[in-house]
């Protein structure tokens, strides 16, 4: 998928947990060129938005994964996903 902006929000499914009243936190890690992985903490909501642009031309995978209170973790199904980012189109070299 190729999409035409740096800034895209990410939108994910909601986690849940068995127990009473615990609450489900998310962090989204993000795999680009430069400078490499990084880790945007969502807290409770389910989006988060890119405020630093990302690389442009560039390959991006990205993952959620959801932390309840006591620390257990849960990966998103299907491991990274991925989108190219383009929002000009260069000439041929």
């Amino acid at each position: 998928m190729e999409i035409n902006t740096l800034n895209p929000e990410f939108v994910w499914t909601s986690s849940r947990d068995e127990e009473f009243q615990d609450s489900v936190f998310y962090s989204l890690i993000i795999d680009t060129p430069e400078p490499g992985i990084t880790t945007y903490y969502s807290e409770l909501d389910t989006f988060f938005l890119i405020t630093e642009p990302l690389p442009d031309n560039s390959v991006i995978y990205w993952r959620v994964f959801a932390e309840d209170i006591e620390g257990l973790q849960t990966l998103n199904q299907g491991g990274y996903q991925s989108f190219c980012t383009n929002t000009t189109n260069e000439t041929p070299s």
